[in-house]
């Protein structure tokens, strides 16, 4: 799968039969500057999302209709999440419908023209963000947030963490900051209070009409010897 690049965004389609895949994929070949990323089912796709950004999902409406109820959990958690619109190729035919979720867009206009408003208006205007698993356990650990390198004279921000793995974490906050910004955690169940540094991978930004927890997803650079274990050892308890 191909990398970002500059300002391109990750969309997912998610359809069952290849014909379907490529059917879209030929589709969304006009348009510059979007990665698409092709999966036959949500549960494919839940596997390979953890670490990744996306920008909108792409989902075919019979693939849906079959989906497992664990698929179907999944794909409730995305409507929080992402840009989503449901779409279905008409029979014989190189056109197709489409229905955007929660969004007053499409009335009136073809499939071709629902996705391009799709893509253009919401997609590109969405900051790209992770998706939950579903498989994190949910924990909840109190951290002190440092933006530079004078922990002694800086006041640091109080936050809470949350999808804690040893590549990053979530961090819960309505402290604004930018993608690839840099910062530092101290996570305070470890009793080496070194200052863990961090790099700000995607950002949910804090709205008044958001359905989701503000806050950006982190990785951590390196630890300091024995605090990885330590962490892990509090997170089995």
């Amino acid at each position: 799968m191909a990398e970002m690049k500059g300002d391109s965004i990750r969309i997912v389609l998610v359809a069952k039969e290849e014909a379907e895949r490529s059917f879209f994929g030929k589709h969304f070949a006009a348009y510059e500057k979007v990665i698409l990323e092709e999966y036959p089912t949500l549960e494919d796709f839940r596997a390979q999302s953890p670490g990744k950004a996306y920008s909108g999902l792409v989902i075919d409406i019979r693939t849906l209709i079959r989906a497992t109820a664990r698929e179907k959990l999944f794909f409730s958690s995305l409507l929080d999440a992402l840009p989503v619109i449901r779409v279905t190729r008409r029979p014989n035919s190189d056109s197709f419908s489409g229905l955007v979720e929660s969004k007053d867009l499409g009335r009136g206009l073809s499939g071709k023209q629902i996705l391009e408003a799709f893509i253009n208006n919401l997609c590109r205007e969405h900051i790209p963000c992770g998706v939950s698993s579903g498989e994190e356990q949910t924990t909840y650990l109190s951290a002190y947030l440092y933006f530079t390198a004078d922990f002694e004279k800086e006041r640091p921000i109080k936050a809470t963490i949350t999808d804690v793995s040893e590549e990053g974490c979530f961090v819960i906050t309505s402290h604004e900051c930018g993608s690839e910004s840099t910062l530092s955690v101290v996570i305070t169940v470890i009793k080496d209070s070194t200052p863990i540094p961090c790099q700000v991978r995607w950002v949910r930004p804090w709205k008044t009409d958001s359905r989701y927890l503000p806050g950006f997803g982190v990785s951590f650079e390196r630890f300091e010897k024995n605090q990885l274990e330590e962490l892990f050892d509090f997170l089995k308890k």
